[in-house]
């Protein structure tokens, strides 16, 4: 299952040189909690987190219209190509602890996003799935929700 599958595509995305307060309105009206910064060719260089936004630019008084992204954003960006298995991502996000990943062509332009409750929405599918088809094949046995009688 390549990573493009199961994507956002479309991410709400920032650049460099734009003002926080901008990043801060786009992130509002699209409702998400951070920004892929993107540079003139499309390509991810860092990431934008409403953390960010208030631990170090309103905590630390900073001018919302002087303080541009790349002066709070998360430089050194995990990213995933859309073509590698969902695994590669999930371990990339383990091992990197981040809770998003861009997702990029081959070029390395950003097609999408992968969010941690993506990769949980579709495992619970997933699970959901499995369970139906154990019920579907032991319906006596787990009815009332009794699981099956242990053997030995």
């Amino acid at each position: 299952m390549p990573v493009g599958d199961f994507c956002r595509r479309e991410p709400c995305t920032a650049t460099p040189d734009e003002s926080i307060r901008e990043a801060a309105k786009r992130m509002d009206a699209r409702g998400v909690g951070s920004l892929v910064v993107v540079d003139a060719e499309g390509k991810p260089v860092g990431m934008l987190t409403d953390r960010d936004l208030v631990m170090r630019g309103l905590r630390r008084r900073r001018n919302l219209d002087a303080t541009t992204v790349a002066e709070l954003m998360q430089g050194e960006v995990s990213r995933v190509r859309e073509t590698a298995p969902l695994e590669v991502a999930i371990r990339r996000m383990r091992s990197d602890a981040v809770r998003r990943i861009p997702v990029v062509d081959d070029a390395g332009r950003l097609v999408g996003i992968l969010a941690a409750d993506d990769v949980l929405q579709l495992a619970s599918s997933e699970l959901a799935g499995v369970a139906e088809a154990i019920r579907a094949q032991f319906p006596a046995d787990l009815e009332g929700g009794h699981a099956l009688p242990a053997k030995g």
